[in-house]
């Protein structure tokens, strides 16, 4: 038995959802596009807090450090939600949340 296929063999191909895809994508871009503009604001949010220009890297270092741990905690979780409920769902339940997070820290005017 070969490892190779002979160009006879019937191969099985798989086909890409193209509107699940146009959706993973979209929903990528908005996580994405939201956390480039929360980035460059969060140092002066820190500022009023913070004096030390050194102290402020740390702290912003601090925080997205954070928000990676968070991510690595919580991808599991996610991952066994989609599995049950599909991920569409899934990834319209966190990208509200995402809305909602970004409009609080707009609106909130403290850490």
């Amino acid at each position: 038995m070969s490892i190779y296929k002979s160009h006879n063999e019937q191969s099985t191909e798989q086909t890409i959802d193209k509107h699940a895809l146009i959706f993973g994508l979209i929903s990528v871009f908005l996580c994405g596009l939201g956390f480039s503009i929360i980035a460059p604001v969060v140092p002066f949010l820190v500022q009023p807090y913070v004096s030390d220009t050194g102290n402020q890297a740390i702290v912003v270092t601090l925080l997205t450090s954070v928000y990676a741990v968070c991510v690595f905690f919580v991808s599991p979780g996610l991952g066994a939600l989609s599995d049950r409920y599909g991920r569409r769902p899934v990834l319209l339940v966190c990208l509200l949340g995402s809305v909602i997070g970004y409009l609080v820290f707009g609106i909130g005017g403290a850490l």
